[in-house]
């Protein structure tokens, strides 16, 4: 199981509606306009996107931060934006874990996951 759809199924089960938003073309993966692996909506809670990915390709994904041309508007319009970084198991922790990385505020955060 691949990363976004692992955090779908975590949105789900926090009461989101979402849904994998990546292209294919070529063989190739293609992100939602280019930042976004996934896409997420609760009433009340606004629209989210996700970049979804393991721990150790954080470093490819830096760049998606606040003063990303797209994200930057995506929030002026009212979005929410957040890296899921998932953490693979290991013997002290024998389960995959999830970091969430907010670019701006969410709306509601104790409810947002």
């Amino acid at each position: 199981m691949n990363t976004a759809y692992r955090s779908v199924l975590h949105m789900r089960k926090q009461g989101w509606w979402a849904q994998t938003t990546e292209g294919r073309r070529g063989g190739r993966r293609f992100d939602h306009f280019g930042v976004a692996d996934l896409e997420a909506f609760r009433p009340g809670h606004g629209i989210l996107w996700i970049q979804s990915y393991d721990y150790y390709a954080r470093k490819v994904h830096d760049h998606l931060n606040a003063e990303h041309p797209i994200i930057k508007d995506w929030l002026a319009s009212g979005g929410q934006f957040c890296h899921h970084v998932w953490h693979r198991p290991r013997k002290k922790i024998p389960k995959w874990t999830l970091e969430t990385r907010w670019i701006g505020a969410p709306q509601k955060p104790e409810e947002v996951h």
